[in-house]
């Protein structure tokens, strides 16, 4: 549960606003990253009133919280209230970024009232909870705890309380349902992250979104024993202010299972960590890289007959949700995989790696083996390194060349041929890392058994599963899950129900090209935002209009496609990919939702907390103003010496209107020479840029134009030229044939550009305009058509100059 406060004063305030988040966070998951991110920024923006409550759990709070006195009197007073009254309430900081404050409450130690709150949430509510179900017990405390907390600091505040509840997840949500049915005065906003029966219903292989009208949910909801919970969910979506979740498919589900529209859709973000030169996540890349090819060296001792720098990553990690996660079509496009490499004689090899937690008792003892043997090499080749080395120097120190026969004597080759048989195994390396306990039920085991991917040496796709999460501490992948994602060229994740996905989400941040489907939250957000995703690195897989084997299908094209790429054609998509994490930073994000939630809330208390910084326009108000732009160029002039121009122009990242303000100040000697400074503020820097260009021209008779334009590059932060040469022949206005020579600075080549002009005026009323342009890319002159008439316009340009000093130019598009 969050709450947010006092906004927007950053300070403790008796007036009590506050925002808070009410959460029963586990650390698998979409949630725990949801608030861990978003700390930063909502602590930057609400101050000292934004609160998490959360269960108290004594061995996350050793590690993680800090334990402190409450902030304000109003907060002490409550939290001794409760004390004194049987709960136990801790307050603290969380030790994460931004250092955000929580309030634990122990619900094991109000175990005591568990029937008596039971019973009143059957007569109040008609909810009743079975006593096997220890997790919506637990639920039931917590509900209960949050909404006396919030009660008590209502009570507690010298005037009217203005707070705001926001509570993710059902395991939440019922402090929120007795917080209205309590009236208390607390405006109230619900997420639901995934709902219950969606998850359930997906993982029983049922054809769920073609048939989301068709189920009779409280029958489902019974069969699988969870009843009880989707009773407290729905109950939450439909008592709160304000429902959200975190993508349109899972707004689709949630209107059809919880019987509520969401109000809005508020999509995930991550804390995006921006480095300081483009190239140092390539080289984070490079380093990760070669301690994953370490372990593949240690895995695969004795069948290393592969080029590790021919070599690709995939990987898919996550929950072990065989059939929601996609783990099973993945496997059986690997097998396809395996199936066109072999048979177009590809040199590359894939080695799949599968990151999900599974019950096992140990590590395979194989595979520590291997771990050993490999370091042992390198310990057998460093030992005659040395030998070799001093033996080199001390021949060479007398001035003698030293004979190669001389220089490796027999106790080196002893050594070098004990680790060489030590380098032999009878089997094939293990599919496995640990030992399962349920080896043969399990599924990925079952699936890769059928397909036969043994990691053998014919086969071109090896297959690694990881039972366990990734750790820095681990004896035989030392890596935590950010560097092991970096060292990875592809991320897999063909999620059948996979409300938001943060995992490609991640991978985006980080540089690194992933699949995802359009039954994601993430896939749908990508597919809305950007053009053709695919380019910039994103595989938007179809599972949602395909069956399961054209989906297959389509998943084995991109995969091969991707292993057809060259090395450079991978580093230059991985800058592609990278330059999308601004769509996905809270910055932006975490702004815009709070803002449409305080929009949507009905609460008398709240109006104050609408800032200006918070007030945008929706999505589809933006859309419409972008089909019909309308800039105001407004200039003044001072002999020519100066020009200001303000151009409010719509942004398809952030949806809202962005002053560009330029100003530019030029300097006129006779004509020949002009001096431009442009101030350009930049969306992605919040910073103005200073673009300085130096136009330098020598005019004959109308001729001849020779321009040099300087421009500061901001990628590179150098100055690049750009060398125009323009030649003109003008017959009575009638005819322009210009060539403009122009170096690319891609491929460092003078471009020839050709445009032909030829206008034909008829009083004014139609232009007709050919441009001939040669396409750099396809190698043609292209024809591009222009007609203007003065009944239907396509460009209307309409200007009224009065002294110079207004310009209004309407285009339409």
């Amino acid at each position: 549960c969050s709450a947010k406060p006092n906004f927007p004063a950053r300070q403790p305030s008796s007036q009590g606003h506050h925002y808070g988040g009410s959460h029963w966070v586990h650390y698998l998951g979409g949630i725990y990253t949801v608030i861990q991110t978003k700390a930063r920024l909502t602590c930057e923006e609400w101050g000292e009133n934004y609160f998490l409550v959360g269960p108290y759990t004594e061995s996350n709070v050793r590690t993680q919280v800090e334990l402190i006195e409450p902030t304000s009197a109003v907060l002490r007073r409550t939290i001794d209230k409760m004390n004194s009254s049987g709960c136990k309430v801790y307050f603290g900081r969380w030790l994460i970024e931004g250092s955000p404050y929580v309030i634990l409450l122990d619900v094991g130690f109000t175990a005591w009232s568990l029937d008596r709150w039971k019973s009143e949430l059957w007569e109040n509510c008609a909810i009743g909870v079975p006593w096997f179900d220890r997790e919506a017990n637990d639920a039931v405390l917590f509900g209960f705890l949050t909404a006396w907390l919030l009660g008590e600091y209502a009570a507690q505040c010298d005037e009217a309380p203005r707070i705001l509840a926001h509570f993710h997840e059902w395991l939440a949500g019922l402090g929120l349902v007795l917080c209205r049915q309590r009236h208390l005065p607390v405006a109230t906003i619900f997420t639901t992250h995934a709902t219950l029966l969606g998850r359930y219903l997906c993982a029983g292989n049922v054809d769920f979104y073609n048939n989301l009208a068709e189920f009779n949910v409280d029958k489902e909801a019974g069969d699988r024993q969870i009843y009880h919970r989707y009773c407290v969910e729905r109950a939450a979506a439909r008592c709160a202010h304000v429902f959200t979740t975190v993508s349109k498919i899972t707004a689709i589900e949630a209107e059809h299972l919880l019987k509520r529209k969401p109000d809005i859709v508020t999509p995930n973000g991550l804390n995006v960590k921006k480095f300081s030169a483009m190239h140092e996540f390539q080289n984070l890349h490079a380093t990760s890289k070669a301690r994953i090819q370490e372990f593949i060296r240690g895995h695969f001792y004795g069948h290393l007959d592969f080029n590790l720098d021919k070599t690709v990553f995939l990987f898919i990690a996550g929950r072990y949700e065989f059939s929601n996660k996609g783990a099973d079509i993945f496997l059986e496009a690997l097998a396809r995989l395996n199936y066109l490499l072999r048979v177009n004689h590809s040199e590359v090899t894939v080695i799949a790696f599968f990151i999900m937690p599974a019950r096992t008792n140990n590590f395979n003892v194989e595979t520590l083996k291997g771990q050993a043997v490999r370091k042992q090499l390198w310990d057998t080749a460093h030992t005659v390194k040395e030998r070799f080395g001093k033996k080199l120097y001390e021949s060479l120190l007398v001035g003698q060349l030293p004979e190669v026969s001389k220089l490796l004597d027999k106790e080196d080759f002893t050594m070098m041929k004990r680790a060489i048989f030590a380098t032999q195994r009878q089997g094939l390396p293990p599919v496995c890392t640990h030992n399962m306990l349920e080896d043969s039920t399990d599924p990925i085991l079952s699936c890769i058994r059928r397909i036969g991917l043994f990691n053998s040496a014919q086969d071109r796709v090896k297959v690694i599963f990881h039972p366990e999460f990734l750790s820095s501490t681990s004896p035989l992948l030392p890596m935590d899950y950010e560097e092991f994602v970096r060292g990875c060229h592809l991320g897999v994740f063909p999620s059948y129900y996979e409300p938001w996905g943060y995992t490609p989400a991640e991978c985006t941040v980080m540089g690194i090209p992933s699949v995802s489907t359009n039954l994601s939250g993430f896939g749908c957000f990508m597919e809305e935002h950007i053009a053709d995703p695919s380019a910039y690195g994103i595989y938007i897989l179809d599972r949602r209009y395909r069956g399961v084997d054209e989906s297959c299908n389509q998943l084995t094209t991109f995969l091969f496609q991707f292993c057809q790429q060259s090395r450079r054609q991978r580093i230059i998509q991985r800058n592609r990919t990278e330059r999308l994490s601004d769509l996905l930073d809270w910055r932006y994000l975490g702004r815009v939702s709070l803002s449409l939630c305080l929009t949507h809330t009905p609460h008398e208390h709240l109006s104050d907390l609408l800032d200006w910084r918070y007030q945008c326009p929706t999505l589809h108000t933006a859309l419409n103003s972008f089909r019909n732009t309308e800039r105001i160029y407004w200039s003044l002039y001072t002999v020519g010496i100066f020009i200001l121009v303000f151009i409010y122009c719509w942004n398809i990242y952030t949806d809202l209107y962005i002053l560009l303000e330029y100003l530019y100040w030029s300097l006129c000697t006779g004509g020949i020479f002009i001096l431009v400074f442009i101030y350009c503020w930049n969306i992605y820097t919040d910073l103005y840029i200073l673009l300085e260009y130096l136009y330098w021209s020598l005019c004959t008779g109308g001729i001849f134009i020779l321009v040099f334009i300087y421009c500061w590059n901001i990628y590179t932060d150098l100055y690049i030229l750009l060398e125009y040469l323009y030649w003109s022949l003008c017959t009575g206005g009638i005819f322009i044939l210009v060539f403009i020579y122009c170096w690319n600075i891609y491929t460092g080549l003078y471009i020839l550009l050709e445009y032909l002009y030829w206008s034909l005026y008829t009083a004014g009323i139609f232009i007709l305009v050919f441009i001939y342009c040669w396409n750099i890319y396809t190698g043609l002159y292209v024809l591009v058509e222009y007609f203007y008439t003065g009944l239907y316009v396509e460009y209307l340009h309409w200007s009224l100059y009065t002294g110079g000093i207004f310009i209004l130019v309407f285009i339409d598009w």
